[in-house]
């Protein structure tokens, strides 16, 4: 059985870590409804787990592949 999917959007450059390292930010929400906090694909990975839920990543409009 597949696991339900949760689609994380790119909404543009994060700043992570202690040197502050750039980053590719994602939230949930289509292009219209932006929600917060971005995160980095790894985050989003973590936090789709916590919801036993997979992560999917779209990025201008199309899904992306690792």
């Amino acid at each position: 059985m597949n696991k339900p999917v949760i689609q994380y959007h790119y909404r543009g450059g994060i700043e992570r870590g202690p040197n502050y390292d750039w980053r590719d930010g994602y939230s949930q929400g289509d292009t219209a409804t932006i929600y917060y906090p971005w995160m980095t694909k790894r985050e989003c990975q973590k936090d789709a787990a916590r919801q036993e839920c997979e992560a999917v990543f779209i990025r201008d409009g199309k899904e992306e592949t690792a």
